[in-house]
């Protein structure tokens, strides 16, 4: 059937509900060790992760992004990495340039933590709390892959505090777009849990309801391969 237009009231209550269960919204208790970004596209991220800087949570910054998702929705959109962006972007903010570590080369969810693991391993860096920053809607999967990534160390999730209305974004993060994401980030989790990538979610019935009539409406250019 024919895409039902993203701000049609249909679409945007079932949106909504999907939107309600991906974002956490945890209190957060710092300071914490690092704070690790996850790469994306949207540099409202980073300056969230530069504030939770600059009010001392953390002494130390990872970015984390390699040029990723060539050909999908979530393609990066600079020639450059987007660790390299976003530790711009911080630094633009007031970030000291030397409390920025880059990790340029991951290219999904799992490996911007790993990678970023292996940094801070490598440089003999403590790393028992951290606290991951990215997008409202990853909120959820970064926390459950970061639970796998780093065992028992305290995992942390924050982003910017933007909620449904205010969040989609035409140049960063168009509507359309955020809702095929979101479906597609929902439909990883379950088979990424069997794999092992991340623990295992509780999902309402009311939420996998939400996903089906999305899908049935035409929200599917995100699936899992």
């Amino acid at each position: 059937m024919p895409l039902l237009p993203s701000d049609h009231p249909r679409v945007e209550s079932l949106a909504r509900a999907l939107w309600d269960y991906l974002v956490l919204r945890e209190p957060l208790t710092t300071p914490v060790d690092v704070i690790i970004i996850l790469g994306g596209n949207d540099l409202r991220t980073p300056r969230h992760a530069a504030k939770l800087f600059l009010r001392g949570c953390a002494p130390l910054v990872v970015t984390t992004g390699g040029i990723a998702h060539q050909g999908d929705l979530l393609e990066t959109r600079w020639s450059r990495a987007e660790a390299v962006e976003y530790a711009e972007a911080a630094i633009a903010e007031g970030v000291p340039r030397d409390r920025i570590m880059l990790e340029p080369n991951s290219t999904n969810t799992g490996e911007n933590l790993r990678f970023a693991r292996d940094l801070l391993e490598a440089r003999g860096l403590p790393f028992n709390r951290l606290l991951i920053v990215t997008k409202p809607p990853m909120e959820r999967r970064a926390k459950a892959t970061a639970e796998i990534v780093f065992g028992d160390r305290e995992v942390q999730v924050s982003s910017p505090a933007l909620d449904w209305p205010d969040y989609p974004d035409p140049e960063a993060a168009p509507l359309e777009n955020v809702i095929h994401i979101m479906i597609g980030d929902f439909l990883r989790m379950e088979p990424y849990a069997d794999r092992g990538y991340q623990t295992r979610q509780i999902v309402p019935a009311a939420v996998r309801e939400a996903v089906d009539e999305l899908l049935h409406l035409g929200y599917d250019r995100h699936l899992p391969r």
